[in-house]
């Protein structure tokens, strides 16, 4: 009996002509415009349809001028229609409201689900589903996309659910029932094999041999005329059966295995993998060949056990469980296998235990091979395992199958896509390989759009194949753009297809992995975490865990590590595609504010608080807590890509505050770890979305770390003219924590461009904002000193820049971030070097290398100035050693900066090992990095480059710029370097009154090494 429906409801009905009936009377739906909308709402009940879907679906090709606003006026008319039902308008379309019962079709899937459960009932329970079917689904709606698209495959549905049914009442001896049906059916479709097997089995059971013999030539007639094959195995040992005059009683070898396909290839080692556990031992060798769906599990296990017949001589079974669809219930499989083994139908016991018993027994002593296609679970297949040795058992299934191996010692072979190199030949032994050779590039792009997975791979050598004058760049080029999983089907043959691979495994899924699946196709990023997927899916993380782990048992998710899960490329497009059934813009909307709090979290924990916009997570968002810097600082390491993929992401879809927000979160990050380029590209895109929208303090905040990423990368004009925007701005809008900021940047670009004077002017100015109340003031107090510091010693007061700096040290908070506390040791240990405070130096170098951040952050200036520290000590061993260290990294790093300066330092040591040539190639070498970019550098490097050469004019250039950039300390050392040269040439008195000037600046600064290397020069000139 059909579903009945509570009275006084709508009843929706599409397994036919579309109707609408209330209370068992016809409702006028309306326009045939208004029937295909229905349709389509019908077909996605409950979940929204896109605007472009509805488009195509009510006028095909000829599209609306206005699309958006005629699709609503449809909506509307269908809404007076039909008097109380309820169509909602969404971001992006429009679904309808309704019980599902409502619905004949989705009352029809629920049938089937209970098909699958319902055992020796599940022909009763079928029949009532078919029952459902008034004629040809969505007769008489006029729309070429639904018959296209959805007629298609609901007739295959029935005609599937009808094999099966017949099927249930063949086995039960309902031969008589059946032969009038099966006789309609093969009439009405002569070339479905499954009817006509069942027919001739039938027609013989019933003692019409001769019926079954002209029912075989029948079709084996049309085949021949209509395809040019011959009939399938099925239908082949249908008629063996009749012409042996046999029917399954006693013992017979079966050979039921599929073709072997001849191209099958590239699975070598899996291959000899799966026969070296299944030849014949002292247990029962067990393999489970896992995989998402088109992976290639199937043709693998089918070639395996082809190599495998002669080891199992009583027979190759070949059982198909359909686990990722309506999965086959264990009592039905069992009494397939039980007459492959001889036992008469009459003689197969009642219950599932008894039955599975009975095989074990049948299959003692005998070598069969079982192979189990298509396996939905471990419960599944259990029954059918044998007991004895002899027989060898090799499942597929789209699931893990975990407890296949905990419980009965299975083998588990989890297949990945090809190789690229395998991927290539796959689609040149099909699509040529001529004609690959000759669009290499274009090949190996299309094995990629196919993400090497081989079922989609065939399916595009083989419509290559079909279109010899088309190239393989064009069709890799259709397939880059639209709809690339509906591209990849073979034409005319919609069960060839990659998206219907995928439609079997989302349908097995429960509704709620379902949403939680298609909603992971709007994360933007490579991997996720469990708790990210909670923001997205808006639940406990404890729920997303369970939701995540069936996923991956299902083999729809990839699990490459620790709480980290990622999609296979084309699982990844379909899940993307079904994303727009789905709530996907809240859903993106809770992942990005999940990222830019968690971000938040993390810099303010490990780096600083200097930058950090005023961030407070809303309703039901939970970032997570960082107890650790190093913690902090491996989730930011791990993450960085994937907040990146966020803020792109944002830009296109929105909403665009993400772009913004994100990149001022992330900003230290960015900046910490050298990722200059990716830092610049956020932070362009989050101006040009803060400056559309008009978004002031946005505008502010990315002109903020752009003018801080231009100072760094020595563009000092946009730099300042960026900063000097950013500090109007906030000014305009009484931001005091943006405007410090903007000065302390600002101070840093006047630093690093060798201005220490007008440096340490807007440090101070910033620092007096803070001191006055700005916000995140300790923060901001802590980067003032750190700028001030550097600024101080440039300017030779090294005094007071040690006693400020070891104040701050010891003032600084218990929560203030190690990135900050490693800053400050820097700028100490630099001081004290200056100040010959030597040891005290190594000691603070030494604090920041040996703590917990060190592995995780770069930490080259740290190694440099240790390696100074050295070379005044005239320790020139590790001196060499840190300073090689810090070369390579900022080399690795592609940090110039440091690299240049590595370079000066590495030739200080050269030159103090009388390797004057060597310094000399390393000077220069620091020279031409630095020059017109860091003045630091480049008058240190002049310096050596004079000496090495002895010639003065580098040296005379190197303190002509210090002296008009007011970097004092550095005119001093240049002096020096001035004084030696002239010294070499002879020049005694102007030798003098150079290393004069020297000795007396560095006397002045309390600089020790300073004045040490200018003794150094007056000492040859005594007695002189």
């Amino acid at each position: 009996m059909p579903v009945e429906l509570p009275g006084g409801r709508l009843d929706f009905r599409i397994l036919g002509p579309l109707e609408v009936c209330a209370d068992g009377q016809r409702v006028h739906v309306g326009s045939r415009r208004q029937r295909a909308l229905l349709a389509m709402l019908l077909l996605r009940a409950n979940k929204f349809v896109a605007f472009d879907d509805l488009v195509e679906v009510i006028w095909g090709d000829s599209t609306p001028v206005h699309p958006r606003a005629a699709v609503h006026t449809c909506v509307t008319r269908l809404r007076n229609a039909l008097d109380g039902v309820v169509i909602e308008g969404g971001a992006d379309g429009y679904r309808i409201v309704l019980d599902e019962q409502a619905v004949d079709l989705c009352r029809f899937d629920s049938a089937l689900a209970a098909a699958r459960a319902a055992g020796d009932r599940e022909a009763e329970v079928l029949g009532q589903a078919l029952s459902l079917w008034r004629g040809e689904p969505l007769a008489g709606v006029a729309s070429d996309y639904l018959q296209r698209h959805e007629v298609s495959r609901l007739t295959e549905l029935r005609l599937r659910v009808l094999e099966r049914k017949l099927e249930l009442d063949l086995a039960a001896g309902g031969h008589d029932v059946v032969v009038p049906q099966l006789q309609v059916l093969t009439a009405e479709h002569p070339l479905r094999e499954r009817f006509w097997a069942l027919l001739v089995t039938a027609l013989y059971r019933c003692g019409r041999q001769a019926d079954a013999l002209a029912a075989y030539a029948t079709v084996r007639q049309h085949l021949v005329d209509e395809l040019g094959v011959e009939p399938g195995q099925e239908l082949r040992q249908a008629h063996q059966r009749v012409l042996a005059g046999e029917e399954a009683s006693g013992w017979q070898v079966e050979c039921q295995l599929p073709i072997d396909v001849s191209d099958f290839t590239n699975r070598d080692d899996e291959l000899s993998q799966v026969i070296e556990v299944l030849r014949p031992g002292d247990g029962v060798p067990i393999v489970a060949v896992t995989g998402p769906p088109g992976m290639g599990k199937s043709a693998l296990a089918v070639r395996a056990a082809h190599r495998l017949i002669a080891d199992y001589p009583d027979g190759q079974w070949f059982l198909r469980l359909d686990g990722a669809g309506a999965a086959r219930d264990p009592g039905n499989l069992l009494t397939e296998a039980l007459r492959n083994a001889g036992v008469d139908r009459a003689a197969v016991p009642d219950r599932v235990d008894e039955r599975s018993t009975l095989l074990r027994s049948r299959l003692a002593g005998r070598k069969v091979l079982l192979v189990l296609d298509d396996a939905g679970s471990a419960e599944q297949v259990a029954p059918l395992l044998p007991g004895r040795p002899g027989s060898a058992v090799l499942v597929t299934s789209r699931s893990d199958l975990v407890g296949l191996s905990a419980l009965y010692g299975a083998n588990r072979l989890s297949l990945q896509p090809l190789s690229a190199r395998h991927a290539r030949d796959l689609v040149a032994r099909i699509a040529g390989s001529e004609r690959c050779e000759q669009d290499e590039a274009a090949s190996v792009e299309l094995t990629e759009l196919c993400g090497r997975l081989p079922l989609a791979l065939r399916i595009a050598a083989a419509n290559l194949a079909s279109r010899p004058g088309l190239r393989i760049s064009h069709y890799a080029a259709d397939l880059r753009t639209g709809d690339r999983l509906g591209k990849l089907s073979t034409r005319g043959d919609s069960g060839i297809a990659v998206r219907a691979a995928f439609d079997v495994s989302f349908a097995a899924l429960w509704q709620t992995d379902q949403r939680a699946f298609s909603l992971l196709g709007v994360v933007p990023g490579a991997d996720f975490s469990s708790a990210g997927a909670a923001a997205l899916f808006g639940c406990p993380i404890e729920d997303a865990v369970g939701i995540l782990d069936r996923l991956v048992a299902a083999n729809l998710l990839e699990s490459p590590g620790t709480d980290r899960f990622r999609f296979h490329d084309l699982i990844r497009v379909y899940a993307a595609d079904r994303a727009q059934e789905y709530d996907s813009a809240e859903a993106f909307e809770r992942l990005a504010e999940w990222y830019l709090h968690t971000t938040h979290a993390a810099v303010t924990k490990s780096v600083a608080t200097l930058y950090i916009s005023r961030l407070g997570p809303p309703p039901g968002i939970v970032p997570l807590v960082f107890q650790d810097d190093d913690v902090a600082v491996s989730w930011l390491e791990t993450e960085r890509l994937n907040y990146l993929a966020v803020i792109e992401y944002a830009a296109v879809h929105g909403p665009v505050r993400f772009t913004w927000q994100l990149t001022d979160a992330a900003r230290p990050d960015l900046q910490h770890q050298y990722h200059q380029a990716e830092l610049e590209h956020a932070a362009e895109l989050g101006l040009s979305c803060a400056r559309t929208t008009g978004d002031r303090r946005g505008e502010a905040m990315m002109l903020l770390a752009l003018g801080a990423l231009k100072a760094i990368t020595a563009r000092f004009d946009g730099s300042v003219t960026d900063l000097k925007e950013c500090r109007r701005i906030a000014v305009e809008l009484s931001e005091t924590g943006i405007q410090a900021t903007a000065l302390l940047s600002l101070a840093t670009a006047l630093g690093a461009w060798g201005f220490p004077l007008e440096s340490a002017s807007a440090a101070e100015e910033g620092l007096e904002l803070v001191e006055n109340g700005a916000e995140q003031g300790e923060g901001r107090r802590l980067a003032a000193l750190h700028i001030l510091g550097n600024a101080y010693v440039d300017m030779g007061r090294i005094a007071e820049t040690v006693r400020s700096l070891r104040a701050a040290i010891q003032q600084l908070p218990d929560t203030a971030p190690m990135m900050s506390r490693m800053v400050i040791h820097i700028d100490l240990g630099r001081a004290l070097r200056e100040a010959g405070e030597y040891d005290e130096a190594i000691v603070h170098f030494q604090s920041v290398l040996t703590s917990a951040m060190a592995p995780l952050v770069a930490v080259d200036e740290c190694r440099i100035g240790l390696a100074g520290v050295y070379i005044e000590k005239g320790e020139l061993e590790p001196a060499l050693q840190y300073a090689t260290a810090g070369h390579e990294s900022a080399k690795k790093r592609g940090y110039p900066r440091h690299e240049a300066t590595s370079s000066v330092t590495i030739g200080r040591i050269h030159l103090a090992t009388g390797q004057a040539a060597l310094a000399l190639e390393h000077f220069r070498h620091s020279y031409r990095i630095a020059q017109g970019k860091n003045p630091f550098v480049e008058v240190e490097a002049l310096a050596g480059i004079a000496v090495c050469s002895g010639t003065v004019e580098p040296a005379a250039e190197a303190v002509d710029l210090a002296r008009r950039r007011g970097m004092r300390l550095y005119e001093a050392k240049a002096l020096t370097a001035l004084a030696q040269v002239l010294l070499g040439q002879g020049r005694l008195r102007d030798a003098r009154e150079t290393v004069g000037q020297a000795i007396e600046m560095h006397r002045q600064f309390g600089c020790v090494p300073g004045q040490k290397q200018a003794f150094a020069v007056v000492a040859p000139m005594k007695g002189k």
